[in-house]
């Protein structure tokens, strides 16, 4: 097989794309390891102030990671630029998101939430320490790991303390249902806004259903400042008592720390603090099914690597403009009539492989390595045997 190079990499296919760059699965025959590089891609048609701003996210990304170390935080294992394109590789993680574990097998059991809601304070706690605020903890940058552990990912807006917000005038960033009434509101963000923003994930993981529903984002953005969700039913009234405490609209009142929250849940211990009175009732209505949140806009994304090497703009693009999925495909015919086909769960990404189970086509997201059934689909893996 042709070997696709950037730099000292060697590329192997595409993982995912989002608003900073594009992610490839790669080997680094320096170190020996297989890793997740990120590159970053920026729309060509972008103004000045755009680029700008994007390549200051993109390194602000790479510092806030290279200054962390820690079982549940994603790790960084090099950064720099090659022939003008800045990247940074990471560990290549083999889990799936909390998002679509949810999706696949609904809310997680009490002994899951437990393990995960002290893994993600654990992370917290560290990051805070090392004067970072994530600013987007969401099921989305949550991995599961085979072994049942979490580790936190995706620190593209994540502010350092040191550092001055790089929050566009006028607007902000992130995903509104998770955001904290401050940073809704546009107010200045501290280590408690991720607090609050665990507990709205949290939530969600515990009972299959978003805590902030709205069809649109001034509807999400209200019940953000103004209202409460009710207590989550199936959990027991201590843990009940902490997503209610770090859900405070006034931080003061919240958790003041990750540490002193996952102290609570370790000792199953009720807060001081009243539980606020619930404004609404979310529908109820099981994780399936569940309508995408709506999202603020954000950078289109840029180049993608050709099977070349080079960087090339899209060519392809949607009715609104914005470029469709890349058609990087490694030189292989197998393989690029697997990419035609797409995956299975989600028609619109290119595959990358077939489920050694049911043999059809996958997406980096939807593969899993599971012990003794080799790499298969979560379908598969999440299905009746």
């Amino acid at each position: 097989m042709s070997i696709v190079n950037f730099g000292r990499y060697e590329i192997r296919r595409e993982l995912g794309r989002g608003a900073m760059g594009l992610v490839y699965e790669a080997f680094d025959p320096v170190e020996d390891t297989e890793v997740a590089l990120k590159v970053m891609a920026v729309n060509p048609g972008a103004s000045p102030d755009s680029k700008k701003r994007q390549l200051e996210r993109f390194q602000r990304e790479a510092r806030a990671l290279k200054s962390l170390s820690h079982p549940n935080v994603v790790h960084v294992l090099d950064a720099g630029e090659v022939e003008g394109r800045h990247f940074f590789s990471m560990e290549l993680i083999r889990g799936t998101n909390l998002r679509d574990r949810l999706q696949f097998q609904g809310p997680l059991s009490v002994p899951e939430i437990i393990r995960l809601a002290l893994d993600l304070c654990g992370a917290l706690e560290h990051i805070h320490a090392a004067g970072v605020v994530h600013r987007d903890v969401k099921p989305d940058n949550i991995m599961l790991m085979p072994d049942g552990s979490a580790k936190l990912m995706d620190f593209g807006i994540a502010q350092i303390i040191t550092e001055a917000s790089s929050a566009p005038p006028g607007g902000f960033q992130g995903s509104p249902a998770y955001m904290s009434p401050e940073q809704v509101a546009g107010l200045g963000v501290d280590y408690r806004t991720d607090i609050y923003s665990l507990a709205i994930t949290i939530y969600e993981a515990a009972t299959g259903r978003r805590a902030v529903e709205g069809d649109s984002i001034p509807v999400i953005t209200h019940r953000v400042v103004h209202e409460y969700p009710p207590a989550p039913v199936g959990l027991p009234p201590f843990l009940q008592g902490i997503l209610m405490r770090a859900l405070q609209k006034d931080p003061g009142h919240r958790y003041q720390s990750a540490a002193i929250m996952a102290e609570d849940v370790r000792n199953g211990r009720m807060p001081s603090a009243p539980a606020p009175r619930p404004s609404y009732s979310p529908p109820e209505r099981t994780y399936l099914g569940v309508e995408p949140e709506p999202q603020m806009p954000d950078y289109p994304a840029g180049p993608t690597l050709a099977s070349s090497g080079q960087f090339s703009p899209f060519t392809a693009t949607s009715a609104a403009g914005v470029p469709t999925v890349s058609e990087f495909v490694l030189p292989s015919t197998q393989q690029a009539e697997q990419r035609k086909e797409g995956c299975r769960m989600h028609p619109a990404v290119a595959s990358a492989t077939r489920c050694a189970q049911c043999g059809h086509p996958m997406c980096y997201t939807c593969t899993l390595e599971v012990p003794g059934r080799g790499v298969i689909c979560r379908t598969c893996a999440f299905g009746p045997r």
